[in-house]
């Protein structure tokens, strides 16, 4: 070929090489998931991390819905919130997600806030839910979070994570914080709920509806009203190695006839009522209620082993209303019996089950457990709170974060000692006479802070806040 023709060629296949290159690459890029108000969700897929704001488009409706066979969502650190007032949870509607009408379907890496529900799935076997936080969500102020009865399981809703009819279940490093309620079973059988922190609930931590040989175990449940509730109709539920202080009631059992659940090795102490209420048959080996109100309440307990539990600290050890049958054996306000002794009683760890105790020196006892009308106060940011009142000098405690505080302004108090400290401390404040509005005023500056609405504020931030009786 002449030269000309030649470079022609060469440039011409340069060419069409350059353009099919770019056809394979754009082939090969897919264009990524947008999430949507009112979509539905029906094949795996992995999402760009993201914050995505989305209402429900009706009243009560998910704003996305999953559904399928052989699915893995995995949100991949997405955060899912209302466009609502984090300040107002009074005020969430909808939920963030429904899964409905399906099986082994995985939902991985997802935060979710802001809705009067976190994820309520319905007739799905084999459901995994795994390294999500479904946090600050419906709360109602001034409010029981639960009747001194419960009926139904309507008294356990709106919850975080609502399942039904989902047999073996598998739920794995959740964090729930900040909700009515934390985990709802209903006719879920079968399923496992470990190394998860469901705590800081206006309600229960975890109720379970019939719902049997679930097993529940290596979970930190501190710091709601109840930690575990067992409705009558749920069998032979294990429920082992779990954390569940600084509650109302630690664990409340309605199981009837047979029940026959195992509790072992749990800590159900400094509770403000009793640590543990259990009817009918049931197993409790090796669990702690130290500084309760009361240690152990009975109704209608029967075949039921009572084996190595320890009570110490407490204002009333026993309540027992029995009828027979029951073997009771080495429990008592003494040192903790030999684990050697309970041994034969104790269920199978599950392999990668972490200890679910407080912290080494997190604040414990009853004294620690403080409510406002929003719930449990977990701590994570700067709060004054009154301890004891006099006609002239109040004593406060100031709990939160690692840090520092001091006194920015008051009013109706003539000597505040002392005027500044770190996190904890105790201050002390005499009353001007005649003063009718009493306030102080403070600043904060430490560790990162979360307040109980979900707001962050990066560490070394100067924060407010304050106290009055108005």
């Amino acid at each position: 070929l002449p030269l000309n023709a030649m470079r022609y060629c060469t440039s011409s296949s340069f060419l069409v090489l350059w353009i099919l290159f770019g056809l394979l690459a754009c082939q090969s890029e897919p264009t990524p998931t947008v999430l949507r108000a009112g979509m539905v969700i029906d094949q795996s897929v992995t999402l760009s991390p993201d914050t995505v704001y989305l209402d429900p488009l009706l009243g009560d409706s998910a704003v996305l819905t999953i559904k399928g066979e052989d699915l893995v969502i995995d949100f991949n650190g997405t955060v899912l919130r209302s466009s609502a007032d984090p300040g107002a949870p009074d005020r969430f509607r909808g939920w963030a997600i429904r899964v409905v009408e399906g099986r082994n379907i995985e939902l991985r890496n997802l935060r979710v806030s802001g809705y009067r529900g976190g994820i309520w799935a319905q007739e799905v076997e084999g459901l995994r839910l795994r390294f999500c936080e479904l946090s600050n969500l419906y709360r109602a102020p001034d409010t029981v979070a639960l009747p001194p009865q419960p009926q139904s399981v309507r008294d356990f809703l709106p919850a975080a994570l609502y399942l039904q009819d989902c047999p073996a279940f598998l739920a794995e490093e959740l964090t729930i914080h900040h909700a009515r309620h934390g985990l709802v079973l209903e006719r879920c059988n079968s399923g496992k709920l470990f190394n998860s922190r469901i705590q800081f609930q206006q309600g229960a931590g975890v109720a379970l509806f019939g719902s049997s040989r679930n097993w529940l175990g290596h979970n930190g449940l501190d710091w709601n009203q109840v930690g575990l509730y067992v409705a009558v109709g749920s069998r032979e539920n294990t429920i082992a190695y779990n954390s569940a202080t600084h509650t109302e009631v630690g664990l409340w059992i309605r199981g009837g006839e047979n029940a026959q659940q195992l509790m072992f090795d749990n800590d159900f102490s400094h509770a403000s009522r009793w640590g543990a209420e259990l009817w009918g048959s049931q197993n409790f080996v090796y669990n702690r209620l130290n500084d309760c109100r009361l240690a152990l309440r009975t109704r209608a307990l029967n075949n039921s082993l009572i084996v190595g539990n320890q009570w110490r600290a407490v204002d009333e050890d026993l309540e027992v209303e029995e009828r027979g049958g029951n073997f009771w054996e080495v429990n008592g306000a003494g040192e903790r019996v030999q684990y050697g002794r309970v041994a034969s009683y104790a269920p199978e760890a599950l392999a990668g089950g972490r200890d679910a105790s407080l912290a080494e020196g997190r604040l414990r006892g009853r004294a620690y457990r403080l409510l406002d009308e929003w719930g449990p106060y977990d701590f994570r940011s700067p709060r004054i709170w009154l301890r004891e009142r006099g006609e002239e000098r109040y004593v406060f405690g100031i709990f939160g974060p690692q840090g520092n505080w001091q006194v920015a302004d008051g009013q109706g108090f003539r000597l505040l000692t002392p005027r500044r400290g770190s996190v904890p401390s105790s201050l002390v404040a005499e009353v001007e006479p005649g003063a009718d509005t009493l306030a102080l005023e403070f600043r904060f500056r430490g560790a990162a802070i979360r307040t109980t609405f979900g707001e962050s504020r990066a560490r070394g931030s100067d924060v407010s806040f304050f106290w009055t009786n108005q």
